[in-house]
């Protein structure tokens, strides 16, 4: 909880604000009469803004600090050119998703590509990324939570995403713990949203009233029957069983390479891009010769 890229915090409590809490709308003060009044929504959104001042004075704080030790450090690295950062930050963004779905290839450190990236790779990523975030803010009434869970991962990773450099590395899979919990937030809710219409519609779902009100959308006075066919909750478990059984043997395969340093940093080479060359041109050296234990620091 100390960590400077929690910077974002503020960012991501506005998230919540707006989804689930419902927070950022407008808001009834008083009845006068037959006369309501009402608070705007941009009155609404800067009083949420304001209660987070002294979250955003600890985050300016914070920054402040980062940069004073990067300027003051022994060992200061000079900043690559924006292009190459920004190419290096789309494509992350995509890798990051892609690594949590399917944790392969993992390794400690991923040396940075510097102007090696394909241009392909960074026009998909950032068509994916323009068009997710494009979906994310046209279905914010319909389907709010693909927009705190998206902007979530987005907003946290900026600092350490790379636009500004620290460090040698591409990306780091430690930076992705906390934002990742926004795609958990869309997938659980998203996929939820998907069965849940479709097990109605298929189970044949019938509804009766409680009492003597009439029955009406999200009325409490409302009881479900039993649906006549029942197969969706095993079909839902095994999916989860496979997807989890699949994970564990990926999170084995992962820690075995941690056994020891020269199987650490042996599965380093072996999926590092710089394999190829025994030099990457950030400056990092990659010896040629098989490693044994203790020849290669960081």
């Amino acid at each position: 909880m100390s960590k400077p890229m929690l910077v974002t915090v503020p960012f991501v409590l506005l998230l919540l604000d707006y989804w689930p809490l419902n927070r950022i709308r407008g808001q009834k003060l008083a009845v006068t009469g037959q006369k309501t009044q009402v608070r705007g929504q941009w009155s609404v959104v800067s009083g949420l803004v304001m209660e987070k001042i002294p979250l955003l004075a600890l985050c300016v704080a914070s920054c402040i600090a980062t940069l004073l030790v990067k300027h003051y450090a022994k060992t200061p690295m000079d900043q690559l050119p924006f292009t190459w950062r920004l190419s290096n930050a789309v494509v992350s963004y995509v890798a990051y998703i892609w690594q949590m779905l399917w944790p392969a290839q993992l390794v400690p450190f991923y040396p940075h590509s510097n102007d090696q990236l394909p241009f392909w790779q960074f026009f998909l990523a950032s068509a994916f990324l323009i068009a997710v975030s494009v979906l994310a803010i046209h279905w914010r009434k319909e389907r709010p939570y693909i927009l705190t869970g998206w902007f979530w991962f987005v907003g946290m990773l900026v600092p350490v995403i790379g636009l500004v450099q620290v460090g040698e590395q591409a990306r780091a899979d430690r930076y992705t713990y906390l934002p990742q919990i926004g795609l958990y937030v869309l997938i659980v809710w998203g996929v939820t949203n998907l069965i849940v219409p479709t097990m109605m519609r298929n189970s044949d779902w019938r509804f009766s009233a409680t009492g003597s009100r009439p029955l009406t959308r999200g009325s409490s006075r409302v009881r479900a029957q039993r649906p006549h066919h029942s197969g969706y909750k095993p079909f839902c478990a095994a999916i989860a069983a496979a997807i989890l059984i699949a994970l564990s043997l990926r999170a084995f395969a992962q820690t075995s390479y941690w056994k020891n340093s020269e199987t650490l940093w042996n599965h380093t080479l072996a999926v590092s891009p710089a394999k190829r060359h025994g030099t990457h041109q950030s400056g990092l050296s990659f010896p040629k010769t098989r490693l044994r234990s203790g020849d290669f620091t960081l």
